[in-house]
């Protein structure tokens, strides 16, 4: 009996040892058999590389629930932890290529470096960069908040920083140029001031602006199914100037904006400004404003069938949570700003400048009874950025002992942008013959000229005399 026992457990030794050997067998190098298969075990610990968890990818979840709860108390109270907006765990190039998926066309995110205007440099100081797949229309625009500092943690500090009357970001929409030209109206002793010519009651409606602008702004929230997302409008419509009930359109000082002010990461924003047919101005000639809103806010209403599911997309590829809806508050908002346009009250009350002049006179007989002017140069320091002159000149006129005449005018728009704290001077082609006598000042006047229907001149700002002999 005992015989028989060790017989047949020798032989399943056998059995076994040869099973083992040829399992083994079967893993090729590097890999060892552990458990049931063949693996990788780099540090010899019996237990198969591909199943440890990094310290990278260990997260709250995979925690033992114990402990789970301790971080979460510690951290940030419960209630608080789905309004938190997720970091980024993908690269620009990843991002075109899912907006690329969503539109069904290449959409190509890059540094927006053809705006240069003090918008773009102020953000550039916090360290925001935009980036655009287009740079005239821009249907995409991702605000890239580098500054660690200037980051969005969480989706009420995103409503807070994209809210209608605190956000900045519509400036990069519009032509910063002409909309510097916009001022408010002035009152009628401003006028007076101006140009005693005009008669406030007859003309301020109709000949001192040359355009009225009505500034709307709207925001309102439109759910999906994660949380609202803000709509943004902006509508600057050129108007018959007042009373309200007469106005018609005229035209847009800036085409009709609309845009999806998107939440992704802590430091990307999504901007998205969906293409309509109103891009270049509708003819809306003999209708009230009242009129062309409802038909802009129709045309809106249809674009939310497209724009709503791309949104959704956009928000489950960013990894913002499906229930942020319960986190943070939505304001929405409307306003309206009357402002003006005119080159005359433009120099006069939002154009700021200073102005230098000099003159090289010499004896034109023995007995220095009389001059001659060898050289006039008139220079000019500007206080705002601007790109767009028209017609600024300068009249310059010689008096004498209490007697003046008419001696030059000349241009004195400069080419090319002028930017702020800028001089910019320009050389007078002087009469060489004309002779000029003692006690004899130089008054140079800028004005602002042009012909319609007749040339007229506007000067702007004080003359400045310059004492020749």
């Amino acid at each position: 009996m005992n015989k028989k026992f060790i017989l047949i457990a020798g032989m399943m030794c056998v059995f076994l040892m040869t099973s083992c050997t040829q399992t083994s067998e079967k893993c090729k190098s590097p890999t060892v058999f552990i458990g049931d298969k063949c693996c990788v075990d780099s540090d010899s610990d019996q237990i198969c590389d591909d199943t440890k968890i990094t310290p990278e990818e260990k997260s709250v979840e995979s925690l033992p629930e114990s402990e789970n709860t301790s971080i979460i108390n510690e951290e940030k109270p419960e209630t608080e932890i789905g309004g938190l907006l997720p970091e980024r765990k993908f690269g620009m190039e990843q991002l075109s290529a899912e907006l690329s998926r969503i539109m069904n066309k290449s959409i190509i995110l890059k540094e927006d470096n053809i705006r240069t205007d003090q918008f773009i440099k102020d953000m550039h100081q916090k360290s925001h960069t935009f980036l655009t797949n287009n740079n005239e229309f821009r249907d995409w625009v991702i605000e890239y908040i580098q500054n660690p500092d200037e980051q969005i943690e969480s989706i009420q500090e995103f409503y807070d920083y994209i809210e209608a009357d605190k956000w900045t970001g519509w400036n990069y929409y519009v032509n910063e140029t002409t909309w510097k030209w916009l001022y408010p109206p002035i009152t009628e002793q401003e006028l007076k001031e101006i140009d005693q010519n005009y008669n406030f009651n007859t003309n301020y409606r109709g000949e001192i602006y040359s355009a009225w602008v009505d500034i709307d702004v709207k925001e309102k929230g439109f759910q999906t199914e994660s949380l609202p997302i803000a709509e943004y409008q902006l509508i600057t419509m050129i108007l018959s100037s007042p009373p309200q009930e007469k106005r018609y359109w005229l035209g847009n000082w800036e085409p009709f904006l609309i845009v999806y002010k998107i939440p992704c990461t802590k430091d990307i924003i999504i901007y998205h400004r969906p293409d309509y047919k109103y891009v270049i101005e509708a003819s809306f000639w003999n209708y009230k404003k009242d009129e062309i809103t409802n038909t802009w806010q129709r045309e809106i209403d249809g674009m939310k069938s497209k724009s709503v599911p791309r949104i959704k997309e956009i928000l489950k590829f960013c990894g913002v949570k499906e229930d942020a809806v319960n986190y943070g508050e939505f304001k929405e908002s409307s306003s309206t700003t009357q402002k003006v346009h005119n080159w005359k009250v433009y120099y006069a009350r939002v154009f700021n400048y200073s102005l230098e002049a000099e003159a090289n006179v010499l004896p034109a007989d023995p007995d220095n009874e009389t001059f001659k002017i060898k050289m006039v140069n008139i220079s000019m320091t500007s206080f705002l950025d601007e790109e767009y002159f028209l017609s600024l000149r300068v009249k310059i006129e010689l008096e004498t002992d209490g007697k003046k005449r008419y001696y030059y005018d000349a241009s004195l728009s400069p080419q090319g942008k002028f930017l702020y704290g800028e001089k910019k001077s320009v050389e007078l082609s002087v009469r060489q013959n004309e002779r000029i006598r003692k006690n004899t000042s130089m008054i140079i006047r800028p004005y602002y000229g042009e012909t319609d229907g007749g040339f007229y001149q506007y000067f702007i700002g004080k003359p400045k005399i310059l004492k020749l002999t």
